[in-house]
């Protein structure tokens, strides 16, 4: 009988370690020494934690220096699985990397390689002064900061401007410009000190909104050659002055602007009946109809795909700017108030969707700001290859009366980058031919429009894969033929 239950016992503990979740000690080992040098860390006073989703991220696995040498290590069991993490360090010290640290536990310990916080080994630093500037005047004309409330701060990587948070504040210089010395202790020289300007509306340090738009970080590289010219032990750099969000009084509107967008959805039409769906390129969802287009962009536009508001909808029901209802082509027009930014980024989506383009894959385009409508006209998806297999047909533009002559107008926008509309009006039904040819004459673009009745027409002509220069585009119908020249940009 004892013999029994002892069978019976070893077979019950087998069972409940394999039910049982597997784990293992885990060591993490990481160098603070340089942070330590670059006063970024105190051991004094600052704690250095590991955080991953093994421990839901928060600050329960404390490491510790016993022998002082600037490594900090921890041991701590973990489940069997495979993990994310990084080191920090108290209050709000993240570690700098492109992708989160990963670890695999299967069973046995695990010692983890010895590594340098954010994976910066030491380096040759020097003592910087940088006299931070920016001109506020067309922030202010544009009622994006206001001097009696707001502030104007500056952001980076290092923890003399916040390691991207906090409030370093500038000060009223003169003229709209905010500016302040700022000095670094230890300023790693070869290396980018970044930097970006930032609105705290009302003072908010924790304001998301009024982050500098501009594409990438402001960014100085120290040589430690910085001359010290007032003798304070801190070599000295003084930058341009630079206008917040880099919009000057030249890139805003002078006056209040209608703005028509048209958008030709031939292409997504094309593809929902070839492949029975077209799907948001953030989330996948899938769209197959549509019956209004979404306009997202800059202000007076929303990014917001989720809320995108009705004033911002375009519809090919021959109102609200769209001049033919049912041609595919889906229009909106839409008030622009004095002092917007004229050059404007925007994105189309159907049924309100982010489905033209891949993520970030704009339209961008700069205003004439010479009169009180401008007219924009696009393909859709044609910033990105998703729909390059369905490309839009000739457009019939629309006219209230029947040209009187054959004749070709000059391409819009022009220049341009990377396409363009090449229009042309018939007096009389012909056999339409578009061509494009480079400077020295080779044919680089043919399009066979097909047999076209009397009116005015558009072609799309997309030039991504050609380079900046000058070409000429020939309209050829029946035994007329025009050409005019147009320059590529990129």
């Amino acid at each position: 009988m004892n013999l029994l239950r002892k069978g019976l016992l070893s077979v019950m503990i087998l069972a409940l370690v394999a039910g049982g979740a597997m784990a293992a000690n885990v060591t993490f080992q990481v160098n603070m020494s340089f942070q330590i040098d670059l006063g970024n860390f105190d051991p004094a006073t600052q704690t250095t934690y590991v955080k991953g989703d093994f421990n839901s991220w928060d600050e329960s696995m404390a490491l510790t220096d016993g022998d002082e040498d600037g490594i900090y290590t921890g041991t701590f069991e973990i489940a069997d699985g495979t993990y994310e993490y990084k080191y920090f360090y108290s209050p709000d010290g993240w570690e700098q990397l492109d992708n989160n640290r990963s670890m695999e536990v299967a069973g046995s310990d695990v010692t983890l390689d010895v590594v340098w916080f954010s994976n910066q080994e030491p380096q040759e630093t020097t003592q910087l002064e940088i006299l931070f500037s920016v001109d506020m005047s067309v922030a202010i004309i544009q009622g994006k900061f206001d001097p009696a409330t707001d502030w104007i701060v500056v952001r980076g990587n290092y923890d003399e401007i916040g390691q991207w948070g906090g409030a370093v504040q500038l000060s009223l210089d003169t003229d709209n410009i905010y500016a302040a010395w700022i000095e670094f202790d230890n300023a790693i020289i070869g290396a980018n000190l970044e930097y970006k300007y930032v609105i705290l509306h009302d003072g908010n340090v924790d304001d998301p909104n009024g982050w500098e738009t501009i594409i990438g970080n402001r960014i100085y590289v120290p040589t430690g050659n910085e001359e010290d010219t007032d003798n304070n032990g801190y070599g000295e750099y003084i930058p341009e002055t630079v206008y917040y969000g880099d919009t000057s009084p030249d890139d805003i509107l002078t006056q209040d602007l209608t703005v028509v967008y048209q958008v030709n959805c031939t292409p997504a039409y094309y593809k929902i009946a070839a492949e029975g769906a077209i799907y948001d390129v953030q989330d996948n969802t899938e769209v197959t109809s549509f019956d209004f287009v979404a306009i997202s962009g800059a202000p007076p536009l929303s990014w917001d795909w989720g809320s995108i508001p009705a004033e911002h909808m375009a519809f090919d029901d021959g109102q609200n700017g769209d001049m033919t209802a049912g041609d595919s082509v889906f229009s909106r027009a839409i008030d622009y108030p004095a002092a917007s930014d004229n050059t404007q980024i925007y994105k189309y989506g159907t049924q309100g969707y982010d489905t033209e383009a891949g993520y970030q894959m704009d339209h961008s385009i700069q205003f004439e700001d010479n009169g009180d409508t401008f007219y924009i006209y696009d393909i859709y998806g044609s910033q990105d290859t998703l729909y390059q297999n369905y490309p839009a047909e000739v457009r019939e533009m629309g006219s209230t009366t029947i040209p009187t002559s054959f004749s070709v107008e000059q391409n819009y926008p022009n220049p341009f980058n990377p396409t363009t509309q090449i229009a042309f009006s018939l007096n009389d039904r012909a056999d339409v031919m578009v061509k494009v040819f480079n400077v020295t004459g080779q044919e680089v673009f043919s399009h066979n429009a097909g047999t076209l009745n009397a009116g005015r027409y558009s072609v799309t002509f997309d030039g991504s894969n050609l380079s900046s220069g000058v070409y000429f585009y020939q309209v050829q119908a029946g035994g007329k033929v025009a050409v005019r020249k147009m320059t590529l940009m990129k």
